[in-house]
């Protein structure tokens, strides 16, 4: 099962971020907030990444309402304009050494982008409310 905690998770922004992303004016950015839903209901700690073909990934994370606001270089900044494939990981707060608290709200192929299936695109100029559903 694939579980990021929170200490690991802050090691993964922070390398995605030291990683050759200095030159704001090279990516054009939109702003993009959303929500995840996992059969129907709105789930907390749940790590959303956009992968775009070319340039950094944006991040965001889920809070108790199921809602998140991407960032990219800087906070809130949103997500580089173009189409992006979706993943996501619940970071479960409550994980151990020993391995996580319970089982993941989300199946475990939303974690890699080659088996997450899930795809959005961000638009220049717009405020992007995105809405990702998991029914399986």
């Amino acid at each position: 099962m694939t579980l990021f905690n929170n200490a690991t998770w802050l090691t993964v922004l922070l390398a995605m971020a030291a990683g050759g992303c200095s030159a704001k004016s090279e990516f054009e950015m939109a702003q993009a907030r959303g929500i995840v839903l996992v059969k129907g209901q709105p789930v907390a700690e749940i790590a959303v990444v956009l992968h775009p073909e070319k340039g950094p990934q944006s991040f965001g994370v889920t809070d108790a309402h199921g809602q998140f606001e991407m960032t990219t270089l800087t906070p809130g900044d949103g997500a580089l304009v173009g189409e992006h494939k979706v993943t996501l990981v619940w970071t479960d707060p409550k994980a151990t050494y020993k391995g996580p608290s319970g089982p993941s709200p989300i199946p475990e192929r939303y974690s890699l982008p080659a088996t997450s299936q899930l795809t959005t695109v961000i638009i220049a100029g717009q405020k992007n409310e995105l809405t990702f559903r998991v029914n399986d």
